[in-house]
């Protein structure tokens, strides 16, 4: 990833980052929208909220705040308790 094809040193980190994605098959998610460096954090973060990690330990694992997480991240902890904030009589 920090090395050209020859075996040289590489200028920029997104670059290698972008032709590692190609090798890969992975240079755009499922939207079609193309991934960065900053998408891997984003990935990490959705899924620990995703499967239940504690958003404090998130937030102080990732050196961020509560209310970044909350602003950028809010609606993946609202999608796991949709279930229990709908009242019983409206579920099928």
């Amino acid at each position: 990833m920090f090395a050209s094809e020859q075996g040289k040193r590489i200028s920029s980190v997104a670059n290698g980052f972008t032709e590692l994605l190609k090798a890969a098959g992975l240079e755009r998610d499922h939207r079609g929208i193309k991934r960065t460096p900053y998408s891997l954090r984003h990935f990490y973060i959705s899924e620990q909220l995703a499967n239940g990690a504690e958003v404090m330990d998130v937030a102080r694992n990732c050196r961020t705040s509560l209310v970044m997480i909350d602003k950028h991240y809010g609606q993946v902890r609202l999608e796991r308790v949709v279930d229990r904030l709908r009242p019983e009589w409206t579920r099928a």
